[in-house]
């Protein structure tokens, strides 16, 4: 999975206090008696539950509608546990980094309708179908660092209409040039491409996307610090953070 539980929750203790002070709270759930008692009421439910079956988290979704869940170092969960979000219509965020989910979960999305923000980083997730976007129109950010992702996914992601920020950091499974479909995009603001093998041909065509604002280049290989600083200089509304 590339982080232990106790890295996630270094992570997720600050983010859950912020989101706390927002006002827009959610409930937390620790073990199997949380999972119980969890009042039907509650919407925002994040779950730090390693030993979560997906028999467990199937009961516990079938009884309720979600606006967000976020599964905090639940390693055990499959596609096949998160069947009953489509109980959750109203779902617009679903953070499953770190879990057992693979492609399946696409079916799982095409049942719902209102997704903004998806995090499937460290998962198997390789591809999303074409329904997922045409499902959730409203996408508008999608997180897959570390996953052996497919070329097809970079092209659905540059046609989805309103996808605004993409991480693809340290991915595998695509070449360098497969990173230059992106360039159809027509949404996205912030592209996250750290860690991968590149090109400067390949960075080049990146930096001509219309609507780019932001894209990291962190520990990216194959690329010239030279041409990253010319490019820059050629295209000053896009920010770049590299390794100089």
């Amino acid at each position: 999975i590339g982080c232990t539980v106790g890295a996630y929750a270094l992570w997720f203790q600050p983010w859950l206090e912020r989101r706390n002070q927002s006002g827009r709270a959610f409930h937390a759930i620790h073990d199997s008696a949380g999972l119980a008692e969890a009042p039907n009421s509650e919407q925002r439910i994040a779950i730090e539950y390693p030993e979560m079956s997906d028999r467990e988290l199937g009961e516990f979704l079938e009884t309720r509608e979600l606006v967000e869940l976020r599964l905090l170092g639940c390693r055990s969960i499959t596609s096949a546990g998160l069947r009953q979000l489509s109980r959750s219509p109203q779902l617009d965020t679903l953070d499953i980094r770190g879990t057992a989910v693979d492609d399946g979960i696409s079916a799982v999305l095409c049942e719902l309708s209102r997704i903004r923000v998806l995090q499937v980083s460290h998962t198997g997730v390789q591809e999303l179908s074409d329904c997922v976007f045409s499902s959730n129109v409203g996408l508008t950010s999608l997180e897959c660092e570390g996953c052996k992702i497919s070329p097809r996914l970079l092209e659905r992601c540059a046609k989805a209409e309103n996808l605004e920020y993409l991480n693809l950091s340290s991915v595998t499974g695509v070449e360098p040039i497969d990173f230059s479909a992106l360039i159809q995009t027509r949404s996205i603001t912030r592209l996250d491409i750290s860690g991968n093998v590149l090109d400067d041909t390949v960075v080049s065509l990146l930096f001509t996307i219309p609507t780019l604002q932001w894209m990291s280049l962190r520990e990216a290989r194959g690329v010239s610090g030279t041409l990253i600083e010319s490019l820059m200089a050629r295209y000053p509304g896009v920010q770049c953070t590299y390794d100089r």
